[in-house]
């Protein structure tokens, strides 16, 4: 059997400045997200599916890891273990600029974080809000697509799913398909089980065929081996 244990790393960086710490609080459920956001980082909280590998960050020492206070903006490891992680809800950190995601992260809420700058909250959000809000940074394909994709399969709700569904089948980007796909396996595979399927065996794109096949193979379905 497969140990899944899900580990990334973040490479976004942007200029130095006086750290702020930030401990995230839950405000009022079903608050809305301005329509246009304002420069800096945004952070606010939804609803996770069951499966999302939720964590927060880590230094590695050989075969350890340690918790450590995640920088938003800079390259830091993250691990998320599918197997002895979870949470009812996913924070989400969002840098904008000029109403551009330039830097997401998607953290346990309980975790420690620090930034260059005031985090702006907004506590319990729609999930569908937050995914609309997310979505325009995934195409065209940028330095943050990856992330953001990544962020929208922790949610949970049929906005999420729609919005994966649609990148791994009809994206016109190799790269982004193939994020949504690995996301969907470790996020919502029982969920979205045919999709995977379809892709594995149908899809014209051999390249797609076999990158779902190791998907499936990191996901929690139970016929894996």
């Amino acid at each position: 059997m497969i140990r899944r244990v899900a580990a990334f790393a973040c490479h976004v960086s942007e200029p130095a400045a006086i750290a702020l710490m930030w401990s995230p609080v839950t405000l009022a459920a079903d608050s809305g997200l301005p329509e246009l956001m304002p420069d800096g980082w945004h952070s606010w909280q939804v609803a996770a599916t069951r499966d999302a590998p939720v964590g927060c960050c880590y230094q590695r020492y050989g075969d350890f890891v340690s918790p450590v206070v995640c920088q938003l903006g800079k390259s830091m490891s993250f691990v998320g273990n599918a197997d002895e992680m979870g949470a009812d809800e996913v924070a989400i950190y969002a840098r904008f600029e000029k109403g551009q995601i330039q830097s997401v992260r998607a953290l346990a809420p309980d975790c420690p974080v620090e930034a260059s700058a005031r985090i702006n909250p907004h506590g319990v959000v729609r999930n569908d809000d937050s995914v609309i809000h997310l979505a325009h940074a995934i195409a065209p394909r940028s330095d943050v697509s990856a992330e953001v994709i990544a962020a929208i399969s922790f949610h949970a709700g049929a906005e999420a799913r729609r919005t994966l569904e649609a990148t791994a089948i009809g994206g016109a980007e190799l790269a982004n398909r193939k994020d949504a796909i690995f996301w969907i396996g470790q996020s919502r595979a029982a969920e979205m089980r045919t999709l995977l399927r379809r892709l594995m065996f149908n899809d014209a794109n051999p390249e797609i065929r076999q990158h779902t096949a190791f998907a499936w193979s990191q996901s929690k379905l139970p016929d894996v081996a």
